[in-house]
C-alpha cells in the first residue's frame, strides 16, 4: 500500500526488489533505492531479486555493503550484475558496513554509539533509520511484517532473518515517539506505531 497523494510531495524510497511493486501505484522510478550488495550470488533470494529489478530504474542507488572485508569488490560485482539485467540509475553511492551502522544508529539514537549498537536490521529498517538520520521530518512506510515470510515481489516464502532486531528497533522508536508511521494495519497493531492517515 502506498499513500498516493502523499507520494507526490515526498521522497519515495524503495529497498532491494520491492520497487517492482510500485509501478501498480504509478511510481515508475523511486527517488532512492537502498540495495544490498550481493544480489549477484546464485541463491534463490538473489535470483528472484534480479528478476524483480530487471529493466527497472532509480534516481539514486545506494548499494549497502554486505561485507566488511570485501565491500568494494562486492560493489563492483553488483554494478556489473545490474548492468547485465538492464537496471539503471542516475547516480550510485557505496555505503560501507561501518557507515551503515553509523546512519542507522544515528537515526535511532540521534548519534552513533559504536559499542552499544548491535542491530542487524533489514534493508527496509536501514532505509527508515537512514531517512531519520538525514533529516526526514515524517516517515511513512509499508512492506515490513513480523507475521509473514517472503517478499512482496515474489512468492518464494523465504524466511526473514532480521525480524528480532527489527522488532527491537521499532519498540525503541515507539517508546521515544519517533515520527514514523505505517500504512499496514497489522504492523501498527504488532508494534504500536501510528497508522498513517492521509
Amino acid at each position: 500500500m502506498v499513500p498516493i497523494n502523499y507520494v507526490k510531495e515526498s521522497t519515495v524510497i524503495s529497498v532491494n526488489g520491492s520497487q517492482a511493486t510500485l509501478k501498480s501505484f504509478g511510481v515508475e522510478k523511486p527517488d532512492i533505492t537502498f540495495m544490498r550488495s550481493n544480489i549477484w550470488h546464485d541463491r534463490l533470494e538473489d535470483s528472484t531479486t534480479r528478476d524483480a529489478l530487471a529493466g527497472n530504474a532509480t534516481r539514486q542507488l545506494v548499494i549497502v555493503s554486505a561485507s566488511s572485508r570485501d565491500g568494494k569488490k562486492f560493489f563492483q560485482k553488483q554494478l556489473q550484475c545490474l548492468d547485465e539485467i538492464g537496471y539503471t540509475y542516475d547516480s550510485v553511492h557505496y555505503l560501507s558496513k561501518s557507515r551503515k551502522f553509523q546512519l542507522v544508529s544515528g537515526g535511532l539514537y540521534g548519534r552513533y554509539y559504536p559499542v552499544v549498537y548491535r542491530h542487524t536490521t533489514s534493508m527496509g529498517m536501514n532505509a527508515i533509520m537512514a531517512s531519520r538520520y538525514l533529516g526526514a521530518d515524517k516517515i511513512v512506510f509499508s512492506g515490513l511484517s513480523f507475521r509473514s515470510k517472503g517478499y512482496s515481489y515474489n512468492d518464494t516464502d523465504l524466511y526473514r532473518k532480521h525480524v528480532d532486531d527489527d522488532r527491537e528497533v521499532m519498540e525503541y522508536c515507539v517508546k521515544n515517539n519517533h515520527e514514523i508511521y505505517t500504512c499496514d494495519p497489522d504492523f501498527a497493531a504488532d508494534t504500536g506505531l501510528a497508522l498513517f492517515q492521509e
